[in-house]
C-alpha cells in the first residue's frame, strides 16, 4: 500500500489548499493506513490533524518541510523534510524549527525558520530525512550541475541520519519551470533520474511522492488562484510562484505506480511504493503529540510559590491554628499552594464580614472542592498575584441588610410613595387597614444579599425583597371534599381536592412559591361624609354673580363654519352685523341658541349669565369632577374656564353635565364635530379655572399630570363611589367577560390614587402597564407614544369577584425569581410593624467564581449577581479554566513581563491567531487577482463592491443569502469557480492578549515560533492550546482603563475629591445614561442604536446596563423593544414552561446570556454542567461546524423527550430559542463586569465632565490616524456644548497633551498637531518660556525641532504673540535659521539682537488660514465655517436647531453647512436600486450643530455631478460645503437629514500656494557647497536623501 509522505495543508499559508480533514478523508478513501503532513516550516496543523487521525483511525506521521540554507550567506533557501519516528524525534523536530527562527533574514517582515547543517546534526535523533521537492536540498545541485556539492551534501546527510533513516525523494510529476527573477529552474524529470542514480550508487531507499497541495486533480486551477493571492500578483503574472501541471494532488497507489512504471518499469514502481511503507512503519502512532503523554495529570500550570509572598510567615501561623471556615486538620495535609489559596479565601471572607455567613461558606467550600480536585489552586493564585502586582504599580485592572428595593410603593396617608422617599413621622397603612406612624427608616447595603422578585396576578410592578422578609400571605392548600358521581350507572363516592382559603399569616419570602397568595388589606376609614363648600366670588353678598366670558375662540367664525358646514362668508358677515340671506341667518342663530348663546352676545363676543356663587361637595358635583378627570381640560392655560369631551353618542352624559351647570345659571357652550363624533361642552367662566386649579393643583394641562381632587382621601365611601362612577363613565369600560371594570390613563399618579379608592371601597384591583396605540404620521414618525396604565377592579358597576376574604383579598403569586440590588430599604412602623404596598402587605424588618471575588480577581459578588460557578468550572469539565483580565494598555506589557520572569521565560509564550479567508476577504482577493473589469484598479474597486454585498455575519460562501451577491456571481463566474479557497487560512498573527505559563520548558513540548517582534508564540490558537492541556490567561489591554486612570489623575490634580471605584447607586450616573448623554461612556456611546437603548431602558442598576450591553449586539436587535416593554411592565411575559424559569425568568423570557443555555441544558435535557457547556461552545463556533451542531441537536431533543417533555415543545426550544444563540450569546459574568466599567465611566462623566472628557481627548490624541481627527472633534464639540472652552495651542502654555487650565477651559496639546513629533515637543517644553521668535530659534535643538515642525506650529498660530505673521515664518524659517546660525558664530545674543531682513509682513487671507489650521489642528480656531465658505453662507438657509424645533418638519427650504466623514453603503436589497451606492455623512451647520445626513442613490448622482464639475474627478473630498434641500429623518430617535436636492456646492479652501517654499539645488551650486551642508538643509526641510 502506498503511503504519501509529502503533503501540505492550508497551514502552509496560501501555499496549499487542503485542510487536514480533507487530506485525511481522501487518504482513508484511497486505502492508506498512514499519512504524513509536512507543512512548510510549521507544526501548526499537528494538533488538529492528531485529533482527526484518532477519529478517522488512520496513523498520522508528523513531518515538516524545513527551509534550509547550506551557507548563511545564501540568498535563497532549499527544502528538506524530516519525519518524527518517536517522541524523541518529535521533540527534536520542534526544537529544530524553533531554533531555526534565529536564522531568519534580518529586516524581513515575516520570520522564517532557516535550518542549517549544524541544526540538523544537533536535532537528528529519532527522525527520518527525505530530500524533498524540486527545490530540495539535493535537487538544486543537480539543476546547477554541481556534482561535487551534490555528493558532499548527500554524504553529510548519510552521516547525520544514517542510510536507514534517509529517503531519496522523487516526485510523480514532470514539472519543468524556467528560472525567473525570484524562482530557480526546475526540471523534475531530470531531477528524478539523477536522484535514482544517486540512490543506487549509495544504496539508499527511494521514496515516491506526490507533493500534494490539493486533494483532487481538478483543484489545480483553484490552487493556482490561491498562489496568486499569496504572491499579491494577478493570476496572469509570470513573476510569481506557479505549478503549471495539474499534478500536485493526493494520488492513489495506482496512479503512483502508473507514473513511474511508464519510465522505469513495474518492478521499480512496486519497490519504491514498498519503501513508503518501510518509512511509515518506522514511525510510531504519535500519542506523544499530546503533552499529557509525558504529564498524565494534564496540568501544565506552574505551582504557585507561596514562600515568596510577603505574608508567608502569617500564612504558616494560620495553617497551625484553627478557624470556623476550614477543617484545619485536613488542610494541613494539603499541598502548600492549596493551603495558601484557602488562606487567601479566609482573609477575603474576614475582610468582607462573610466568615459567619453560611451561604457564602457553603459556596466557598463547593468551589474549592472543584478547584482543588482539578488542581487549579495555583492558577487562581497566579492570576491573583499578577493583579496584585498591577495594583501595586498603579496599573488599572478592570472589575471583575434590608428588605425591599427603593422602587417599592408603600401606601401612606397621602398616597403611594416609594419606600426610599418615606420620612420618619409619615403615616402608612398597615396590615390592619389602619394608618400607623413611621418610627424609623433604614437603608442597607445589599451587595451580599440574595433578593427575590415576586410577581403576583394583581401586581403593579413586582415586590423585590430579601429572602428573610416576611409577607402577609397564604400557602397554597387544599381541602378534601366528598362528592357523588355516577359510575357504571351507580352513584359512587369520590374524594375531591379543592382550594382551601385560610387566614393570612406572616411567611418569609424564601418560603413562598408560585401558587401561594399575597394578602392585600382594605383600608379602615371612619366613613363620614366630607362637607365643604367653594365660594366662586368671595367678598360679595349676593347668592349669584354676573359672568361675562369671551366667545372669541370657543365659537369663532372658523370653528362654526367648519364644524357645522355653514358658509364661511355668511358666518363672518353675521359676526360683523352685516346682512346675509335670511335662511342662513336663521340656521346660525338656531345653532347659537341650542348652545345657550344669544346672537347679540355672540356678535359682541360676550356671554352674560348670573351664576350661583357657592358650590357644595355633593355626590353630583363629585360625579362631575370624576367626568372632568377622565375627559376634561383647562382652557387657555387655565385662564378661561373648563371643558368636557364626550362621544356624541353619550347623550345621557352630555345632558347630565350640561344640566349641572345650567342649574347654576351658566350658559354651557356645546360644539359638535360630526366627522369624528365628538362633542365638547365648554364653561367659559374664568372663576372655574381658578376653582379647578384649587381642586387639582398639580394639573399642568397634560394627560400625564391628571390626578384626583386634592381632598379625595377625606371623602366617605359613598362619595368616593360617586367620584369613581364619574371617572368610569368618561374613561372606563367593562371587560368583555363582564367581570371587571377598567380605567386607563397615561397618568401613573391617577391610577395609584384610584388604587387607593378601591382599597377603601373594598374592591379587588390590579394594575398593568402597556404602550398606548402608536400613531405614525406620513413621514413615519411616531407620535403620542406614551406609557399607559390600566387598573381593573370589581364592585362598583359589576359584582365583586370571589377571591375577597375578610377585610381584603388574595392575589396569587405567578412567579418568583432572583434579583439583585445594591441597596435595600426598610421602615419601622408603630404598633402593627407592617405596611401595605401596591402588591400586598409585607413585614418591616460573582464572574461566577466566588473564590475569585474573595481573593481580588474581580469585583462582582458572585452570589449577589447570581453568576454560575459551573460556567467557570465543574468537576466534569475537561477543559481548563480561562480568566480574562482587562488591564490598562499602558501597563499590559509590564504585567506580562512580570509574569514571564516569575515563572520562567522558557516556560512562557503568547498564543497565535489563524486568520481565515472570510467571504468578504475572498471577494476582494478574487477580484484583485483576476483583475475584474480589466485592470488592477478596477479589480480593487469591483472587489470592494462585491464585498459590500456580503453581510459581515456571513461566515461561509455557500450560506450567503444576498440577491446582489448572486448577481455578481453571474457576472463574474470566477467567484463561484474558486469557492474552495474561502475559509482557508490566510495569515498567522500573535494573539493580543492570550499567553500561557507552564511548569516546564515549552520548547520541544509544543510547536513554537518567533513573531516579527521576536515574541515567543505557540503555533496553536487559544482553543488548541487549552485542549492540549496548557492553561491560558488573557491580559486584555483596555483603552478605557487608561482613560479612567487619566481622569482620576486630572481630578486629583485639580484638587477635587473622588471616591473610586464609586458606589453603585449614584443617581447622576444612571441619569446621564438614561437621557442618552453617552458620548465616551464605555460600550454605551458607540452608536445611535445603543444610545437609543439607554434612553428607552433607562437603567437603574448594573443589571440594566448589562442588559443594554447584551441587547446592543446585532444578533439580539429584534429582542430590544419587547425586552424593554417587559422590563418596564408595559407587556407581561409568561414562560412557556416552568422548566424555563432559571433560564429566562430574570431576563423576561429573552435569552440574553450564555448562562441561559446552561439552564436550558440542565432543566430541559437533564444534562450535567459539562454537557451543558457544549451548548455555549457551540455558539462560539458561530456556524463553523454544522454537522457538530446537528448531532448535539439530536442528542438534546432525545434527552429532553426521555425526561418527559413533549417532542414538539423540545424541537421548538432548539430551533427557535437555542439556535438564536448562534449569532452571539453574551457571557453574564463578562457583561456584569464590563457594565461596571460602563457605570464607572458614566459616574466620572456625570460628576467630573471636564476631567473625563479631557482624558478621552488625551487618549484619542495617542491613537491611530484613522478616525482620530473626527473623534477628537466630536469630544471637543461635546465639551463646548457643556460650556467648556477648548483653546488653541499656546507656545508657552501647551503641554504634550490636551491640558486642563481651569474648570471652564482646556488648552490644545502639541501632540494633536500634525508634523509635530514627540522629540520636538519634549525639547520645546524643556526650553521655554520663550520671549521672542529669535529666542525660540536660538534655544531649541535644530535637530529635533525641524523646519517642517516650525511651519506646523506657525500655521497653528502659536507664534502670533511675537508679532510675526504665519506667512512670514512659514516662508522663511529655513533661511532664518541658516542666517541666525551664521550670525551666532560672531555675535552674543545676550548683548545684541539678530535682525532678519523680512521682505514681507503680510498675512494669508482668512480662507487660507482656515485651510492651514484645519490641516494641522483638525479644525480652525481663528476662522469660522461661515467665513471659510462665505459664498454658501450668503445663501438664505435654516440650521439644525430651527428645523428640529419646528412644528412642520416635512419640508426644509434649504440647509447649509459642512459635509465630512463619509460612509459608503452598497444597497443589497433586491430591486431597482440593488448594487447602487448610498452615503452617510456627518453634517455640521454654520452654527456648529451636528447631525447625520443620508444621501440615497438619486441624491448621490446629483452630488457627483457637482463634485465632478468642481474637481474634474468623481471622488468625494474629505470635506466640502453644500447648500441643499432635505427631509427630516429620525432613526433610533436620533435627528438626521435625507438629501433631496442640491443648490450649491463648494470645495474646502485650498492651502496657500506659497505655503511651502521649494528651493531648487542646482548642480553648479554643489561645487561651492559641501554635500553635508546640502543634506543638513534638506533634512531641516523634512527631506531625507537616500
Amino acid at each position: 500500500m502506498y503511503i504519501s509522505l509529502h503533503n501540505q495543508t492550508h497551514y502552509s499559508i496560501l501555499d496549499a489548499l487542503s485542510s487536514p480533514e480533507e487530506l485525511l478523508d481522501k487518504a482513508v478513501s484511497l486505502g492508506m493506513t498512514s499519512i504524513a503532513i509536512t507543512d512548510h516550516g510549521t507544526f501548526a496543523s499537528v494538533w488538529e490533524a492528531f485529533k482527526l487521525s484518532k477519529k478517522k483511525k488512520i496513523k498520522l506521521i508528523v513531518g515538516c518541510e524545513y527551509f534550509f540554507k547550506r551557507d548563511p550567506n545564501q540568498t535563497h533557501f532549499n527544502h528538506v523534510i524530516l519525519l518524527a519516528k518517536n517522541a524523541e524525534g518529535y521533540r527534536n523536530m520542534l526544537s529544530l524549527n524553533f531554533d531555526a527562527f534565529a536564522n531568519s533574514p534580518i529586516g524581513s517582515k515575516k520570520k522564517y525558520p532557516i535550518v542549517s547543517w549544524e541544526l540538523l546534526e544537533k536535532y537528528s535523533a529519532g527522525t527520518i530525512c527525505l530530500t524533498a521537492c524540486g527545490a530540495g536540498i539535493l535537487a538544486e545541485s543537480i539543476m546547477e550541475n554541481k556534482p561535487d556539492q551534490l555528493e558532499g551534501d548527500l554524504t553529510r546527510l548519510i552521516n547525520i541520519f544514517g542510510k536507514d533513516n534517509l529517503g531519496i525523494e522523487i516526485q510523480a510529476n514532470n514539472l519543468k519551470r524556467y528560472a525567473g527573477h525570484i524562482l530557480k529552474e526546475i526540471d523534475q524529470n531530470l531531477i528524478n533520474r539523477q536522484l535514482i542514480k544517486l540512490a543506487d550508487k549509495h544504496e539508499l531507499r527511494i521514496v515516491p511522492s506526490c507533493n500534494s497541495h490539493y486533494i483532487n486533480k481538478e483543484d489545480h486551477d483553484v490552487h493556482d488562484t490561491q498562489l496568486a493571492i499569496g504572491s499579491s500578483q494577478p493570476k496572469s503574472s509570470r513573476f510569481r510562484l506557479k505549478y503549471d501541471l495539474p499534478e500536485f494532488y493526493l494520488k492513489s497507489e495506482e496512479e503512483i505506480k502508473k507514473f513511474f512504471s511508464r519510465n522505469f518499469g513495474k518492478e521499480f514502481a512496486d519497490k519504491i511504493v514498498d519503501n513508503t511503507n518501510y518509512f511509515a512503519d518506522l514511525c510510531e502512532v504519535p500519542e506523544w503529540i499530546d503533552p499529557r503523554f509525558s504529564n498524565p495529570s494534564g496540568k501544565e500550570m506552574p505551582s504557585f510559590p507561596a514562600r515568596d509572598q510577603e505574608d508567608y510567615l502569617e500564612f504558616k501561623e494560620w495553617v497551625k491554628s484553627d478557624n470556623n471556615v476550614f477543617d484545619m486538620s485536613k488542610t494541613r495535609l494539603l499541598e502548600e499552594d492549596v493551603q495558601y489559596l484557602r488562606y487567601r479565601v479566609f482573609l477575603g471572607l474576614k475582610a468582607k464580614n462573610l466568615d459567619m455567613n453560611e451561604k457564602y461558606l457553603e459556596r466557598v467550600k463547593e468551589e474549592l472542592e472543584v478547584l482543588e480536585m482539578k488542581d487549579f489552586s495555583s492558577y487562581m493564585l497566579v492570576v491573583m498575584d499578577f493583579i496584585e502586582y498591577a495594583k501595586k504599580n498603579d496599573i488599572t485592572i478592570g472589575p471583575g441588610r434590608g428588605c425591599v428595593t427603593s422602587d417599592t410603593l408603600v401606601q401612606t396617608s397621602v398616597g403611594f410613595k416609594k419606600i426610599n422617599d418615606i420620612l420618619v413621622g409619615d403615616k402608612v397603612i398597615s396590615h390592619t387597614g389602619k394608618e400607623r406612624e413611621v418610627l424609623n427608616t433604614f437603608k442597607f447595603d445589599s451587595k451580599k444579599k440574595n433578593l427575590l422578585r415576586i410577581k403576583s396576578e394583581k401586581s403593579f410592578g413586582d415586590l423585590v425583597m430579601t429572602e428573610d422578609h416576611k409577607v402577609f400571605a397564604m400557602k397554597r392548600s387544599y381541602k378534601e371534599n366528598i362528592v357523588y358521581r355516577k359510575y357504571n350507572g351507580k352513584n359512587r363516592k369520590f374524594k375531591e381536592l379543592s382550594p382551601s382559603i385560610i387566614d393570612p399569616v406572616w411567611i418569609e419570602a424564601k418560603d413562598l412559591e408560585p401558587g401561594d397568595s399575597i394578602y392585600t388589606t382594605f383600608l379602615n376609614t371612619d366613613n363620614k361624609d366630607y362637607k365643604y363648600s367653594f365660594d366662586l366670588a368671595p367678598g360679595t353678598i349676593d347668592s349669584t354673580f354676573e359672568s361675562r366670558s369671551s366667545l372669541k375662540d370657543t365659537f369663532s367664525v372658523k370653528q362654526i363654519s367648519k364644524t357645522q358646514n355653514f358658509n364661511y362668508e355668511n358666518v363672518r358677515k353675521l359676526r360683523l352685523c352685516k346682512n346675509i340671506p335670511e335662511a342662513a341667518k336663521n340656521k346660525i342663530e338656531s345653532y347659537l341658541n341650542d348652545n345657550n348663546i344669544n346672537l347679540s352676545d355672540w356678535q359682541n363676543n360676550q356671554n352674560k349669565c348670573q351664576v350661583q356663587r357657592v358650590i357644595e361637595i355633593t355626590d353630583e358635583f363629585l360625579y362631575v369632577l370624576g367626568r372632568w378627570v377622565g375627559d376634561g381640560s383647562q382652557r387657555y392655560q387655565q385662564k378661561n374656564g373648563i371643558s368636557f369631551a364626550f362621544n356624541s353618542d353619550d347623550i345621557k352624559g352630555i345632558e347630565r353635565i350640561s344640566d349641572f351647570f345650567t342649574k347654576m345659571g351658566i350658559n354651557v357652550s356645546k360644539t359638535t364635530a360630526k366627522n369624528i363624533k365628538s362633542t365638547i361642552l365648554t364653561i367659559c367662566i374664568d372663576k372655574f379655572s381658578i376653582l379647578f386649579k384649587e381642586i387639582f393643583p398639580d394639573y399642568k394641562n397634560t394627560s400625564q399630570s391628571k390626578h384626583l381632587p386634592i381632598f379625595f382621601r377625606k371623602l366617605s365611601k359613598r362619595q368616593l363611589a360617586s367620584l369613581l362612577t364619574g371617572l368610569q363613565d368618561s374613561d372606563g369600560c367593562i371587560t368583555k367577560d363582564g367581570r371587571y371594570e377598567s380605567i386607563k390613563s397615561v397618568s401613573e399618579r391617577l391610577i395609584l390614587e384610584i388604587k387607593e379608592i378601591t382599597n377603601i371601597l373594598g374592591y379587588t384591583s390590579s394594575i398593568s402597564v402597556e404602550l398606548a396605540k402608536i400613531n405614525v404620521d406620513k413621514k413615519g414618525v411616531s407620535r403620542n407614544c406614551q406609557k399607559s396604565h390600566c387598573i381593573r377592579f370589581s364592585g362598583n358597576l359589576v359584582p365583586k369577584i370571589d377571591n375577597q376574604y375578610n377585610n381584603g383579598y388574595y392575589a396569587k403569586i405567578l412567579e418568583i425569581s432572583s434579583e439583585k440590588s445594591d441597596h435595600v430599604y426598610d421602615i419601622t412602623v408603630d404598633e402593627d410593624h407592617s405596611y401595605l404596598t401596591t402588591n400586598g402587605v409585607i413585614h418591616n424588618s460573582v464572574g461566577g467564581c466566588l473564590v475569585a471575588y474573595l481573593i481580588g480577581i474581580h469585583q462582582a459578588d458572585s452570589i449577589e449577581y447570581e453568576m454560575i460557578f459551573g460556567r467557570f468550572l465543574t468537576k466534569e469539565k475537561k477543559g481548563n479554566v480561562d480568566i480574562d483580565m482587562d488591564i490598562a494598555s499602558r501597563g499590559r506589557d509590564q504585567v506580562k513581563e512580570y509574569l514571564f520572569n516569575k515563572y520562567g521565560k522558557d516556560n512562557s509564550a503568547q498564543v497565535s491567531n489563524f486568520g481565515t479567508i472570510t467571504p468578504k476577504v475572498y471577494a476582494r482577493d478574487i477580484a484583485r487577482v483576476y483583475e475584474l473589469g480589466g485592470s488592477k484598479e478596477s479589480g480593487v474597486t469591483i472587489g470592494m463592491s462585491i464585498a459590500d454585498s456580503i453581510d459581515k455575519d456571513d461566515k461561509k460562501l455557500e450560506n450567503i443569502e444576498s440577491g446582489l451577491f448572486d448577481e455578481y456571481c453571474k457576472k463574474y463566474p470566477e467567484i463561484k469557480q474558486n469557492s474552495k479557497i474561502a475559509n482557508k487560512y490566510r495569515n498567522l498573527s500573535t494573539h493580543a492578549a492570550g499567553c500561557v505559563c507552564g511548569k516546564r520548558p515549552l520548547k520541544g513540548l509544543v510547536p513554537l515560533r518567533l513573531d516579527k517582534d521576536n515574541q515567543v508564540c505557540l503555533e496553536l490558537d487559544k482553543d488548541s492550546a487549552e485542549e492540549s492541556g496548557l492553561v491560558k490567561m488573557d491580559l486584555l489591554g483596555l483603552k478605557t482603563l487608561d482613560i479612567i486612570d487619566l481622569a482620576l489623575l486630572l481630578i486629583n490634580k485639580s484638587g477635587k475629591q473622588v471616591s473610586f471605584p464609586p458606589p453603585l447607586d449614584d443617581k447622576k450616573a444612571y441619569e446621564i445614561i438614561s437621557i442618552g448623554d453617552t458620548g465616551c461612556i464605555f460600550q454605551l456611546g458607540g452608536s445611535g442604536g445603543t444610545t437609543d437603548l439607554c434612553k428607552k431602558l433607562k437603567p437603574e442598576n448594573i443589571d440594566d446596563i448589562s442588559a443594554i450591553n447584551s441587547l446592543a449586539r446585532p444578533a439580539l436587535k429584534e429582542y430590544r423593544d419587547p425586552f424593554i416593554k417587559a422590563r418596564h411592565g408595559i407587556t407581561e411575559f409568561k414562560l412557556e414552561n416552568p422548566a424555563l424559569k432559571r433560564a429566562f425568568g430574570k431576563t423576561y423570557g429573552f435569552g440574553l446570556y450564555e448562562e441561559c443555555l446552561f439552564f436550558i441544558a440542565q432543566d430541559i435535557a437533564g444534562w450535567d454542567p459539562d454537557q451543558a457547556d457544549r451548548l455555549r461552545k457551540m455558539t462560539k463556533d458561530k456556524g463553523k461546524y454544522p454537522e457538530k451542531v446537528a448531532q448535539i441537536r439530536l442528542e438534546f431533543i432525545q434527552a429532553a423527550v426521555d425526561k418527559g417533555f413533549d417532542s414538539k415543545f423540545v424541537t421548538h426550544i432548539w430551533d427557535d430559542v437555542i439556535s438564536a444563540f448562534q449569532g452571539y450569546g453574551f457571557n453574564l459574568s463578562h457583561s456584569i463586569l464590563y457594565s461596571m466599567i460602563s457605570y464607572q465611566t458614566a459616574y466620572l462623566k456625570a460628576h467630573f465632565p471636564i476631567e473625563f472628557l479631557l482624558a478621552n481627548l488625551m487618549k484619542e490624541s495617542e491613537g491611530a490616524k484613522q478616525d482620530r481627527d473626527s473623534n477628537i472633534l466630536e469630544i471637543k464639540n461635546e465639551l463646548r456644548a457643556k460650556g467648556i472652552k477648548v483653546l488653541p495651542p499656546n507656545l508657552n502654555k501647551s503641554q504634550m497633551e490636551f491640558t486642563l487650565l481651569d474648570d471652564q477651559s482646556i488648552i490644545t496639546g502639541f501632540n494633536s498637531l500634525k508634523s509635530v513629533g514627540d522629540d520636538a515637543i519634549t525639547d520645546i517644553i524643556a526650553k521655554r518660556p520663550f520671549q521672542s521668535f529669535q529666542d525660540f530659534m536660538i534655544r531649541v535643538d535644530s535637530k529635533k525641532v525641524r523646519a517642517n515642525t516650525i511651519q506646523a506650529l506657525a500655521a497653528s498660530g502659536v507664534f502670533s504673540e511675537f508679532g510675526l505673521t504665519r506667512k512670514q515664518i512659514c516662508g522663511h524659517v529655513s533661511d532664518y535659521r541658516k542666517k541666525l546660525t551664521t550670525w551666532l558664530k560672531k555675535h552674543d545674543p545676550n548683548k545684541e539682537s539678530f535682525i532678519y531682513p523680512w521682505k514681507d509682513n503680510s498675512e494669508w487671507n482668512a480662507t487660507e488660514i482656515y485651510a492651514l489650521e484645519t490641516k494641522f489642528m483638525g479644525e480652525s480656531f481663528s476662522v469660522g465655517n461661515k467665513i471659510a465658505y462665505k459664498e454658501l453662507a450668503k445663501i438664505p438657509h435654516s440650521n439644525i436647531r430651527q428645523v428640529d424645533s419646528a412644528e412642520n418638519k416635512t419640508k426644509i427650504g434649504s440647509m447649509a453647512g459642512i459635509f465630512s466623514k463619509v460612509f459608503e453603503i452598497t444597497i443589497k436589497k433586491e430591486g431597482k436600486l440593488q448594487g447602487k451606492k448610498m452615503y452617510k455623512f456627518n453634517f455640521e451647520d454654520f452654527n456648529g450643530q451636528n447631525c447625520s445626513i443620508t444621501v440615497f442613490p438619486d441624491g448621490a448622482e446629483k452630488m457627483f455631478k457637482w463634485i465632478k464639475a468642481k474637481t474634474k474627478k468623481s471622488e468625494i473630498p474629505e470635506t466640502f460645503g453644500m447648500v441643499f434641500a432635505s427631509n427630516v429623518n429620525y432613526y433610533n430617535e436620533q435627528f438626521g437629514l435625507v438629501l433631496s436636492d442640491i443648490y450649491s456646492l463648494e470645495l474646502p479652501p485650498n492651502l496657500p500656494e506659497d505655503f511651502k517654499i521649494k528651493k531648487d539645488v542646482k548642480a553648479s551650486e554643489i561645487t561651492t557647497q559641501s554635500l553635508s551642508e546640502i543634506e543638513e538643509e534638506l533634512f531641516d526641510e523634512g527631506i531625507v536623501l537616500h
